[in-house]
């Protein structure tokens, strides 16, 4: 998933405590004395709107562009071959940029049926090691999940 933004929304996310800043490489090889695109999302970006970005970072796998044409609260993320065109309102700006961006990133999964590798890990997952019987060691959960 890539998003990209202007300069005051990438501000906001780079707040975000696991954001790493990542201004990319230079794109003019002193070789050949021309531009050279080493990322291939700049140039389909640049092929799809005639407007040139710049690397700005990422979190995990989701990376982050800077378009310095965007208005202000506007930010576009893009999935594959799908596009979201959001606006941060004065609504969102209520809620931390790590929730915010929780709650984009899972609103998307859920319109596109992606679903997490949650059931791998299921599958793969013994049963705990039971001290107690069954019915007890279902008590003791059930009551540290209410204690909570």
């Amino acid at each position: 998933m890539i998003i990209v933004a202007n300069t005051h929304m990438l501000r906001f996310f780079k707040r975000i405590s696991i954001f790493k800043l990542n201004l990319g490489n230079s794109m003019i090889d002193p070789k050949q004395e021309k531009i050279v695109y080493t990322d291939s999302f700049i140039l389909k970006y640049l092929n799809m709107t005639s407007k040139q970005i710049v690397s700005f970072g990422s979190i995990g796998k989701l990376k982050f562009y800077q378009d310095f044409s965007l208005p202000e609260n506007e930010f576009y993320i893009f999935n594959d071959e799908s596009i979201y065109g959001l606006v941060y309102t004065e609504e969102d700006s209520k809620v931390t940029p790590e929730k915010y961006l929780a709650s984009i990133v899972q609103e998307i999964n859920e319109k596109e049926g992606i679903k997490d590798n949650d059931q791998e890990l299921i599958q793969t997952r013994r049963d705990p090691d039971m001290r107690l019987p069954l019915d007890q060691y279902v008590e003791e959960l059930l009551k540290k999940r209410n204690s909570t």
